[in-house]
């Protein structure tokens, strides 16, 4: 098999799930897996082919994308901030407007030697914590998650890295803290119940709807808890960052509205999806 027919072979199993730019770059995504500079060597030999076992590898892979499974639960593991993270369905993928969250919050952090404390509020696959331990060495990074399983992989993660996280299994509405701290930051659920009908079969199939979704009678719950814990456990010149439902993002605001500095800021989309706000 071929590049092109490796195509054709996704063409016939995958036009009804994903675009036809979709579907290259999970054949890159898949070449890339299998071997290194296999991706590149489809594509400057046209008549280069690939191995049987490497064929029953990628007839698996389309196998199981044709179940809507993501692709990034089919391979174990998906990449987040320049590091390569262990997920499951027990944990959310890792997106890459959180990414841009982790990189706001560096931006304003990097180039400070003092010692920071930070607080990730729903770690999952601990992705952020562990990338802002990864990037803030003189940092002290706690991560709590309601879901044993998710924090099972997230400490996997932080093993992998060779960073020390605090990970601890507790409810954000009912988490007692022993410290303060000069960074709370979470990814919390935010999809209302009533946005399921337009999401994707592999994101409602799989991923953990605890970890996405809220009731539609009460779609602020989880900020609720955050802005108290905002302003329980931040130092005096603490900051919390959040991800957010861009239809939410003013309702999300007027919650920090206490705060002497609140901003809200676009994704690479242009749309309201992070929040800070300041003591």
């Amino acid at each position: 098999m071929n590049y092109a027919e490796s195509v054709e072979l996704f063409r016939q199993h995958l036009t009804s799930l994903y675009s036809e730019q979709e579907m290259r770059s999970l054949i890159r995504i898949w070449a890339d897996h299998t071997r290194n500079g296999l991706y590149s060597k489809l594509l400057s030999e046209p008549a280069f082919r690939i191995k049987e076992d490497e064929i029953r590898h990628l007839q698996h892979f389309v196998g199981e994308l044709q179940k809507h499974i993501p692709y990034q639960y089919v391979l174990g593991y998906t990449d987040f901030c320049s590091l390569r993270f262990e997920v499951n369905s027990a944990t959310l993928i890792p997106r890459p407007e959180t990414e841009e969250l982790v990189y706001w919050i560096l931006s304003r952090y990097k180039s400070k030697n003092d010692p920071i404390s930070i607080l990730d509020v729903g770690t999952g696959s601990g992705c952020i914590a562990i990338s802002l331990a990864q990037h803030l060495p003189n940092s002290t990074v706690y991560a709590l998650d309601n879901s044993s399983e998710a924090l099972d992989i997230a400490k996997l993660n932080a093993q992998k890295h060779a960073v020390n996280v605090l990970f601890e299994c507790a409810d954000m509405r009912l988490f007692k803290s022993k410290v303060k701290y000069d960074i709370i930051v979470s990814n919390p659920p935010y999809v209302k119940e009533l946005e399921k009908k337009k999401m994707k079969e592999n994101v409602l199939l799989y991923e953990p709807h605890q970890a996405l979704f809220v009731p539609n009678h009460d779609p602020l719950i989880y900020y609720k808890a955050l802005a108290q814990l905002a302003k329980d456990y931040l130092k005096s010149t603490g900051g919390i960052y959040a991800e957010l439902n861009e239809k939410l993002s003013a309702e999300v605001a007027d919650l920090f509205t206490p705060f002497a500095k609140v901003e809200l800021r676009d994704d690479f989309h242009g749309k309201p999806r992070m929040i800070s706000a300041y003591k």
